[in-house]
């Protein structure tokens, strides 16, 4: 009698450590679904931190004095880390429900799960390596579409997304997608002059509210060299952190999961009329 009562209390330990677990997985999964929504469709209030006063003003000058659009084309930009978020956060609701409903009421469900929670790490894994590297073959797809827009790309901001990119480049330091090197083999006139790169690609001269002119004689010291995809890939990466922290968590008490799971699974028919 003593030895099942160890081992009904050790059961129902189980069963309440995986409900507790995936509770605490449920809220993490629709925080992350939303944030993947947030950064998919309402990124723009974000970005504001980044157009200061001055950088609105050169824009201005830059852009025949219009003001920075609302409708800013930045999915390119975007998209992985969004979709990445949402999947993610999507698939963690569904087997935290699966988990709960499983572990008190159906062996199916609960057999399930443990697959699927092996295939979710799997899953997981696959996206931290693939998504935040900067340099993951992910990425190039994203690339290829935003220098295809770049080939009718407009100096003056004539286009939405021109206009886009001078508000990009002024405002997170960048130039190009991938550099300098993407405007080669366009023809941009500004101010009535040919110009190699963009303005919007200067660096901002010191204490002042004008560039340095840098379009014919660009340099270290007087332009921007990083790309733009890498600088708003940073933006974002900085903004997630704190969710990258907790799939690296999710990932350890997953591999718990499995273990509970499979022990509750093995021993369903001798526990199956335990109830907490």
């Amino acid at each position: 009698m003593g030895k099942r009562a160890v081992n009904s209390s050790a059961h129902a330990i189980i069963r309440c450590f995986m409900v507790l677990v995936n509770l605490l997985s449920l809220i993490v999964g629709i925080t992350m679904f939303g944030y993947g929504l947030y950064v998919r469709f309402f990124l723009r209030p974000f970005l504001n931190n980044y157009f200061t006063d001055t950088v609105k003003d050169i824009f201005k000058e830059i852009n025949q004095n219009s003001t920075v659009p609302d409708n800013l084309k930045i999915y390119d930009f975007t998209c992985n880390v969004a979709l990445s978020l949402i999947f993610v956060g999507l698939v963690l609701v569904i087997l935290s429900i699966i988990a709960c409903v499983g572990a008190f009421k159906s062996l199916p469900l609960l057999v399930l799960f443990s697959f699927l929670i092996l295939a979710m790490i799997i899953a997981e894994i696959a996206v931290v390596s693939l998504v935040i590297p900067v340099t993951s073959p992910i990425h190039d797809d994203s690339k290829n579409d935003l220098l295809n827009n770049l080939k009718s790309y407009d100096v003056n901001g004539s286009d939405d997304f021109s206009a886009t990119m001078n508000i990009l480049m002024l405002g997170l330091d960048c130039c190009g997608i991938n550099g300098q090197d993407d405007f080669d083999n366009l023809t941009m006139i500004y101010k009535g002059v040919n110009v190699k790169i963009p303005p919007a690609c200067c660096k901002i001269a010191p204490g002042e509210k004008t560039l340095l002119n840098c379009e014919n004689n660009a340099t270290n010291s007087n332009s921007q060299t990083e790309g733009c995809y890498d600088a708003f890939h940073g933006v974002l990466m900085s903004s997630v952190n704190w969710l990258i922290g907790y799939i690296v968590l999710f990932m350890l008490t997953q591999g718990l999961q499995f273990c509970a799971s499979y022990h509750v699974v093995i021993n369903y028919e001798r526990i199956g009329s335990l109830r907490i």
